[in-house]
């Protein structure tokens, strides 16, 4: 691999390598994958860009809110986020291919898919964000500790050697990660 004088590596050296690979992907993709019928209506330019702005302004007024931006800057943002897509769900109404199909919403089987993905995806990020620090022994719980001097968690070495189990007193989040393998 090619280094340049301070020793890091060519990253784009790396990428025009793969680029033949690339290209030989994207050909036998267009002479195997079928043919699929083309759409009848044009592309909705208006739609696509009320979509992007809609969901824009949502990210960043959620984001801004993270960041204690003012109040008043983030009810701006959110509140245009909210009016772009109210505009964007009456305009797209009797579209024949809505980028946001809100009638789907009315079938009970699509709904409940929808309520379940949502839900499994908080629980996925709570889980991450929860289990931060038990692969090094360490807790949420504990990390929040106001005595710089108080160790971080309390840990007892198993029989099993690399492994380790949280002590009875730490938290239920931490429980559900014993034995997992300690980075050393």
């Amino acid at each position: 691999m090619k280094r340049d004088a301070e020793g890091r590596t060519d990253l784009c050296l790396r990428e025009k390598r793969h680029i033949v690979k690339k290209l030989v992907a994207i050909l036998i993709g267009l002479k195997t994958l079928p043919r699929t019928p083309r759409a009848t209506h044009a592309f909705d330019f208006p739609g696509a860009l009320l979509t992007a702005s809609c969901l824009g302004l949502f990210i960043l007024g959620i984001g801004s809110a993270a960041h204690h931006t003012r109040p008043g800057l983030v009810s701006i943002e959110l509140v245009s986020a909210l009016l772009l897509g109210w505009v964007l769900i009456r305009r797209q109404a009797d579209h024949p291919a809505p980028v946001l199909p809100i009638d789907l919403f009315r079938r009970p089987l699509f709904a409940l898919s929808a309520a379940t993905a949502i839900c499994s995806f908080a629980v996925q990020g709570l889980a991450f964000v929860s289990l931060d620090g038990a692969d090094r022994g360490t807790s949420v719980r504990s990390l929040h500790s106001a005595d710089p001097r108080r160790p971080r968690s309390r840990i007892a070495r198993s029989r099993d050697g690399p492994f380790v189990r949280f002590a009875p007193t730490a938290t239920f989040v931490d429980r559900m990660s014993w034995n997992m393998p300690v980075n050393s």
